[in-house]
């Protein structure tokens, strides 16, 4: 998944493997999304809108508790990236 710096350029944020969910960030900012995700090889892929997420968790409150636990690991990658940013040398990490 890439998501865009500038007009014409995108850094790679993170890659994906089977069943793993990608696209968050659009549940937040609708109107503008950031991201663009590649395959690498032939893939199938599952999309919702988020008004059916929101429906989905209102009916299954423990997806909810699921999308969260997945969002705050997440997190704390992305935490533990930025501590590596800043402790180690390039070549370390």
């Amino acid at each position: 998944m890439c998501r865009r710096a500038g007009e014409r350029s995108s850094i790679v944020m993170e890659i994906y493997s089977a069943d793993e969910f990608f696209g968050e960030s659009s549940l937040v900012e609708p109107t503008s999304p950031r991201e663009i995700a590649v395959a690498l090889e032939n893939t199938s892929l599952m999309s919702w809108t988020a008004a059916e997420i929101e429906q989905q968790v209102e009916r299954q409150p423990e997806m909810g508790l699921a999308f969260i636990q997945m969002l705050a690991r997440r997190l704390l990658d992305y935490e533990a990236r930025i501590e590596s940013l800043n402790r180690e040398k390039c070549r370390e990490r």
